[in-house]
């Protein structure tokens, strides 16, 4: 008997997750999951110097700043990260978005926090997917 109650509940789970998995709901996705070989849009980063570009808003108070030039050619490693060569506290460069305090230890960059792009990604130009509301959070440490 217990082995027929398990049955019928592990059919009843399987054919409700078919059910829940087959729907693609209300999402922001443009295609369905569910079709096969779906080339994702190509996007165009913005391609400009470093201090060329706008700062984008935030997303949320805890949203990572997005980067707003190329990254091409850039070497983010634990030897050697040249966003650093900018964004260092100690850099007096004019108008530079300076590294967190959070992010440093020792006189350089904390082990847990030296790749940036894993946080930090650049901005592509497209079109916002909802509307961002959160227009107080919108601030940067910049350098005067």
């Amino acid at each position: 008997m217990k082995h027929i109650a398990l049955i019928v509940a592990f059919t009843a789970l399987v054919f409700s997750g078919i059910a829940i998995a087959a729907d693609d709901g209300d999402t922001l996705r443009k295609n369905s999951m569910f079709k096969p070989n779906v080339t994702p849009d190509v996007l165009v980063y913005k391609g400009a110097d470093p201090g060329e570009n706008k700062l984008m808003k935030r997303g949320s108070i805890t949203a990572p700043p997005q980067v707003p030039h190329t990254v091409e050619g850039l070497t983010i490693s634990r030897e050697q990260n040249d966003c650093m060569d900018c964004h260092d506290p100690n850099n007096e460069m004019e108008g530079m978005v300076y590294v967190s305090a959070k992010h440093l230890k020792g006189g350089g960059v904390a082990m847990a926090r030296f790749q940036c792009d894993m946080c930090h990604v650049p901005q592509a130009n497209v079109k916002p997917l909802v509307k961002n509301e959160n227009d107080r959070f919108n601030f940067y440490k910049v350098r005067k």
